[in-house]
């Protein structure tokens, strides 16, 4: 039972480590985004309140812009692929970490190492 332990902390902890960087990219691809579509496809106000938003203390939990509010920035070539793709990833790496957290508890309750 100890190995199976072990294997299961060790992936928590891999998806915790790809849950940051992934995070870090993530916000960092959406500000690149927000930048490139500043004028043509965002007005100033709109690119002012996406930028703070994705750069304030709590960027990192952040969804993708909402796609009734901000429809131009969805027209973007290559955008709207992104923002599906990344928050489908987000959400599979959370889930992973949470749920595997709360595995490791139950377990370590049960198996005490």
């Amino acid at each position: 039972m100890k190995s199976v332990i072990l294997s299961l902390i060790i992936l928590v902890s891999a998806h915790t480590i790809a849950l940051v960087a992934y995070n870090r990219y993530r916000i960092k691809k959406f500000i690149d985004y927000i930048t490139t579509a500043r004028g043509e496809y965002l007005s100033e106000k709109e690119y002012s309140s996406l930028l703070d938003l994705y750069t304030s203390f709590f960027s990192y939990a952040q969804p993708p812009p909402d796609k009734i509010m901000y429809e131009k920035l969805y027209l973007m070539k290559g955008f709207a692929k992104f923002a599906k793709s990344s928050s489908f990833i987000f959400k599979y790496l959370a889930f992973f970490v949470i749920s595997g957290y709360i595995v490791l508890a139950i377990l370590n309750e049960m198996f005490p190492l």
